[in-house]
């Protein structure tokens, strides 16, 4: 009996985590794809059901500095020096930072 509980248990569990591993990528999927290129980013409708700290923050910067695209949750994170990844503490949380840059623009990604 205590078997059949196991594998029951662990089934459930998969089956849950499978379930919410699967929203959460494809709510990734749809945040970089409104987010990548030009264009009016009003037409993509809603984004999909995801939990708050999931979104990404998303800034794109011009060679004059001015910010040229912002998405996601409202929160100032720190300008990050080096291109790559880093760790940033913002907003009363621990970001993890991705910086890009390119001959026209700089891009910031930054996630919980």
């Amino acid at each position: 009996m205590l078997a059949i509980v196991g594998l029951a248990a662990a089934a459930s569990t998969l089956a849950l985590v499978s379930y919410e591993m699967n929203k959460f990528l494809d709510a990734q999927l749809q945040e970089i794809a409104v987010n990548v290129g030009p264009g009016d980013r009003s037409e993509a409708g809603p984004l999909l059901d995801s939990e708050d700290e999931d979104h990404l923050v998303v800034r794109i910067w011009d060679r004059s500095g001015k910010v040229v695209h912002r998405s996601g949750p409202e929160i100032d994170i720190p300008w990050e020096a080096q291109p790559g990844l880093s760790d940033v503490a913002a907003a009363g949380g621990d970001w993890r930072v991705y910086r890009w840059s390119h001959a026209r623009q700089d891009v910031q990604v930054a996630q919980t």
